[in-house]
């Protein structure tokens, strides 16, 4: 095996390593809940329609392409798309060891690979699959050639294009990621003074794509901008958060990303370590402007500062910026690892979050015929996925959780409400009593409701979830038919139909 080769195995084996941890965690619920309900395409369905999510549909034509070809050859979808990431890891693995044999040595190539495989495979946690975590990996060959780009040297017009087209797909996923070529771009201008950049093969190619999927977004999802997209730009807000909590629960982001850019620009914004930290602040911009917080939100922050860093710990340069970078990388990795311990250790079986979701699955497989189905109330996806995925049983909602509950909920708080909230209060009240009848007249054998004290979205607000829909008449008359069984705890209520909906 030649060096250049093996430099890459140490990387392959923390890779390994990576994947047989996922593989002893429950899959990501946002992830599980867009694999299943992915294969409602397959079956004839329409996004908005049969599928309503706040977000855009291209994770979920990925995912139906995954579902399929695991129905095909008979695998588990959820085991399939484990497999599916790996495999996108170890090819972006090999083509940054490919692209960096000219400038690094193959002892810190391997260095370089092992950090990256780490993050990838298991700095994500319990966001395994996550769009986040798939834009991090296509985004990758991109900001190599965008590096490379930077200093002015040559690239192949066809391979720039085809990696255009990539990283096209991985700011397509959501529309805030279109801040990254922007950037990136900018960067380049100011570097180069030169307009040109703006028309690179790569640019064009990124272009090119968000325009072939905006086109076929519209064609093949209609009713999601007809009908889904104007309810959610009036309610969805209820799942924000504050700047102020946003930074108070990532302050360990923050600070990486700040002390990233500081490192960089006392090193004077060297394109191999100034690209990926621009990318980095770019994916900060784009967790900021969708105001939630969620944590695979920062996560390609973290990848691409630490990936800046190691940039300037592995290469030349002025010896204090050096010690500044190895000491923040190192620092950074400890965060890293020891929260990704805390995750996967919670997530396995022996864990809390493990414990309950296997008896949640138990559960569902004891109170629901192979061909029925189930739901939950919950202004979450859990306990809805990945219980789905697992017990083998059938969602019936439209959602993965209850979508207008959470706008609901804070503006029935409110003491005083002006015309505009009490306008958006009785839009977001009629959706939810609408899609909640939709739902349960699918007779779901249980219905599992979140009562726990704490609930996303909502924190500590007191809020009977049930009370709120039996306010409907109609609702009201279909629940008379379930009664509350024995449940797991944890705040989990189990409701099982005793007889069909009349």
């Amino acid at each position: 095996m030649s060096k250049d080769a093996a430099a890459l195995v140490p990387a392959a084996i923390v890779l390994l390593l990576g994947v047989y941890l996922q593989s002893l965690v429950f899959l990501n619920h946002d992830v599980a809940w867009v694999l299943d309900s992915s294969a409602r395409l397959l079956n004839g369905g329409t996004f908005g329609t049969e599928i309503v999510a706040a977000n855009p549909p291209l994770i979920w034509w990925i995912s139906a392409i995954l579902h399929h070809l695991a129905d095909t050859i008979g695998v588990a979808p959820v085991v399939f798309l484990k497999t599916a990431v790996a495999c996108l890891i170890l090819a972006a693995l090999a083509y940054l060891n490919i692209e960096r044999r000219p400038y690094l040595s193959p002892k810190r190539r391997a260095l370089l690979l092992v950090l990256v495989a780490f993050i990838l495979a298991i700095g994500v946690h319990r966001d395994f699959g996550q769009r986040e975590q798939l834009s991090v990996i296509f985004c990758i060959p991109w900001v190599m050639i965008a590096i490379r780009r930077s200093m002015g040297q040559p690239i192949s017009t066809v391979s720039a294009f085809c990696i255009g087209i990539i990283a096209g797909i991985a700011i397509a996923f959501k529309p805030h990621f279109v801040v990254l070529p922007i950037l990136v771009t900018a960067y380049q201008l100011i570097r180069l003074r030169s307009f040109r950049v703006v028309f690179s093969p790569e640019n064009i190619a990124i272009v090119a794509t968000c325009v072939v999927y905006l086109g076929a977004a519209l064609i093949f999802a209609k009713p999601y901008f007809t009908d889904v997209l104007p309810l959610i730009t009036q309610t969805y807000w209820g799942f924000e958060n504050s700047l102020r909590t946003m930074v108070t629960v990532n302050w360990e982001v923050f600070g990486i990303c700040a002390a990233t850019v500081a490192i960089v620009a006392l090193r004077g914004f060297r394109p191999q370590e100034a690209v990926p930290a621009m990318v980095a602040s770019g994916f900060m911009l784009a967790a900021l402007a969708q105001a939630k917080g969620y944590s695979y939100h920062f996560y390609p922050v973290i990848f691409f500062s630490l990936f800046a860093l190691a940039f300037v710990a592995l290469s030349e340069g002025q010896a204090l910026t050096k010690a500044l970078g190895m000491f923040t990388l190192a620092l950074a990795m400890i965060s890293v690892t020891l929260t990704s311990r805390d995750f996967l250790q919670n997530r396995s079986v022996n864990g809390a979050y493990g414990q309950l979701t296997a008896c949640l699955i138990a559960l569902t497989q004891d109170n629901v015929s192979e061909d029925g189905g189930f739901m939950a109330i919950s202004t979450h996806p859990y306990p809805g996925f990945p219980i789905t995925n697992y017990s083998d049983r059938r969602w019936v909602a439209a959602t993965n959780s209850r979508l207008f509950l959470p706008s609901i909920v804070r503006l029935r708080a409110l003491s005083t409400r002006n015309a505009d909230q009490s306008t958006t209060l009785k839009v977001a009240e009629t959706a939810e009593h609408d899609a909640m009848l939709n739902d349960i007249t699918h007779a779901p054998e249980l219905v599992l409701v979140d009562e726990r004290p704490k609930r996303h979205a909502i924190a500590w607000a007191q809020m009977d979830f049930v009370a709120f829909y039996q306010e409907d008449p109609k609702f009201a008359e279909i629940w008379s038919n379930y009664e509350k069984i024995d449940d797991c705890g944890g705040g989990i209520s189990a409701f099982k139909l005793i007889k069909e909906n009349g």
